[in-house]
């Protein structure tokens, strides 16, 4: 066995001998398109601390719904130091390795993590339960971790979002950017903090729909070298992409979760063949993301720490165009 995949096992069993089970923890793995082996790892490390309830009110013709609040969680461990900028980050195309956790149909992938049973048929041919009303705000960009991921070069997942809000406005879509750094001063309540901000967005305007919460990964080799996710967009390289779909699998009330798989699919049907190794595999998950706002919330990773913020730029401008395609033809 060699010694990096000793060291990340040493790793993961003293993370459970320390903290147990009030860590939920979820590995997943990608395949570099150059590489035989996988090349990732995430750790999931949720904190259960107490609920907190909140009412979400949501447009008509839906009923308004009191939700609990996101325990304090996050999908990553915490930041704890800046990583060494010596090397240059390794790039990488991430492709899907195939396996019982992967569902394949068409241009669609999902890496499915959690317990339940999909039905890639139903979920293919699903219709999509949005429809954006004409005159006020349909789309609200937040950022949970907009206070700590930033990009390799420059930039950061706030300045992304406001490049999104911009193109999608150009497009015909009315458009609320929320660039509140809800890690800021306390990285572990993030999603509570969040949930605050986007339950009193709603509140002030419930004719949202979408709700986009922009982040970016942290993708690294078992040395610790530093991976960049992009793939070559005409003369260009562009990070790559990829949606995490939260679920009700905590036990936490979340009845929208299919209807967000929906817009997902809806969406990777028409980015992938515009743009082949644009996206990477749906994650769906057991946690909930605070998606449960309403029938289209997603998280949206916009590339990763190793990549320069106009790889960024250039894959978030080819979101937009399939967000025009899928609503406006």
């Amino acid at each position: 066995m060699s010694k990096s995949i000793i060291s990340f096992l040493t790793m993961a069993l003293l993370t459970w001998e320390l903290y147990g089970p009030t860590f939920s923890h979820t590995l997943f793995f990608e395949l570099d398109a150059s590489l035989p082996k996988p090349i990732r790892a995430a750790v999931e490390v949720p904190l259960l601390n107490p609920v907190q309830i909140l009412h979400i009110p949501t447009p008509q013709p839906y009923k308004p719904i009191e939700y609990d609040a996101e325990p304090g969680m996050s999908d990553e461990n915490e930041p704890t130091e800046t990583p060494d900028k010596t090397d240059e980050p390794q790039e990488v195309t991430l492709r899907s390795p195939g396996g019982k956790d992967f569902l394949i149909s068409g241009d669609v992938v999902i890496h499915n993590e959690t317990s339940k049973t999909i039905d890639m048929d139903k979920v293919m041919s699903r219709k999509l339960g949005i429809e954006l009303p004409d005159g006020s705000p349909q789309i609200l960009i937040v950022h949970t971790h907009g206070g700590c991921e930033g990009y390799w070069d420059e930039g950061d997942v706030v300045g992304i979002g406001e490049r999104l809000a911009e193109l999608l406005t150009a497009a015909g879509f009315n458009v609320l950017h929320d660039k509140t750094p809800y890690d800021e001063g306390n990285f572990r309540n993030a999603y509570s903090n969040a949930l605050d901000g986007i339950a009193k967005t709603l509140k002030e305007n419930p004719s949202v729909q979408i709700v986009l919460d922009i982040h970016r990964d942290a993708i690294a080799a078992a040395d610790g070298t530093v991976r960049k996710p992009v793939f070559q967009a005409g003369d260009e390289k562009a990070a790559q992409l990829m949606f995490v779909v939260g679920t009700n699998g905590t036990g936490l009330p979340h009845d929208n979760w299919p209807l967000n798989l929906s817009l997902a699919v809806h969406l990777q049907k028409i980015l992938t063949p515009a743009h082949p190794d644009l996206m990477r595999s749906i994650n769906l998950r057991r946690e909930r993301f605070n998606q449960h706002a309403t029938r289209g919330s997603l998280i949206l990773e916009v590339g990763a720490l190793g990549n320069n913020f106009s790889e960024a730029l250039l894959s978030i401008e080819l979101f937009a165009e399939g967000m025009r395609e899928l609503f406006f033809g």
